[in-house]
């Protein structure tokens, strides 16, 4: 990804690029209805442009340029910094009850690319993340941070309740929301474990709710889906028997680089839940 830049000095040959981060100038508290256009346009047009970081005020931004956004089905990463004037702008750039936010839309779109998303610390509330809830199923999301926000447990539990839907998700990056000191942490933590088990493909979750009592089970299912994944990604076939001995002795290096902010994580446990919950690997097992 390139380095900030102007963007009045953006040109149609800048945007040839995969990735790109685009900062408005220092000096200037605004940008143009004809810069917003333009850069709006050329994000649109540019379909090498695959992963694009934000930091520019919207607070005057023309319908036409998040239309724009909106659009950009072939964007692939999108990071997204609001820097002003959140309340206004987060239900027009983000999710809004009426369902016509950028990210609802590109989300919503079966011709979307995204598979990355960053919503960090803008600021995001619960209704916002509510409001995104009922897109991110169609989605091929597969990495979704909205960490530093102002999530409590309300809008953590419409999102946990999408998870076992969210068939490419497989990173949740949440830490540092204020549903960390709600009192009902024990209800996000039951329906988080529901979730897991229902998912076959979330396999890391930061911070994954050190406080709730199914904290360990969590890790556990989480590590199986890990472990699964890249058992059947060795095998598309069943698994012949001779190759048991050879996956049980790897899952310890298979699991470890993944979760060593976790702690030592329980092999057997892992391997138990592993087979329960994956009948293609049990069936070979069994044969």
């Amino acid at each position: 990804m390139k380095d900030a830049i102007l963007i009045s000095d953006i040109t149609s040959d800048e945007f040839y690029v995969s990735g790109m981060y685009l900062s408005c100038t220092r000096e200037k508290a605004y940008l143009s209805d004809s810069e917003f256009r333009k850069l709006g346009d050329m994000i649109e047009r540019n379909v090498h442009l695959t992963e694009l970081r934000l930091k520019i005020p919207f607070l005057h931004a023309p319908g036409a340029f998040y239309d724009s956004l909106a659009n950009s089905t072939h964007i692939q990463k999108l990071h997204l910094d609001v820097t002003q004037c959140r309340e206004d702008i987060l239900p027009k750039l983000i999710a809004s009850e009426d369902g016509n936010g950028v990210v609802q839309r590109l989300l919503r779109n079966p011709q979307s690319q995204l598979v990355e998303l960053d919503l960090s610390q803008i600021d995001l509330e619960d209704h916002h993340l509510i409001a995104l809830a009922p897109s991110l199923p169609t989605s091929k999301m597969k990495k979704f941070d909205f960490s530093r926000n102002r999530i409590k447990s309300q809008g953590l539990l419409e999102f946990i309740h999408q998870i076992p839907l969210l068939h490419s998700l497989d990173e949740i990056i949440w830490h540092n929301n204020t549903w960390e000191q709600d009192s009902d942490l024990e209800e996000c933590g039951k329906a988080l474990l529901h979730g897991t088990i229902e998912s076959s493909s979330l396999t890391s979750i930061k911070d994954i709710m050190f406080q709730s009592p199914q904290k360990e089970l969590l890790r556990h299912h989480l590590m199986a889906n890990y472990i699964r994944q890249k058992c059947l990604r060795r095998e598309e076939q069943p698994i012949p028997a001779g190759l048991w001995p050879l996956i049980l002795a790897g899952v310890k290096t298979w699991a470890f680089p993944r979760y060593h902010d976790y702690g030592p994580p329980s092999q057997e446990n892992a391997m138990y839940i592993l087979l329960q919950s994956c009948p293609t690997i049990l069936t070979s097992c069994k044969k």
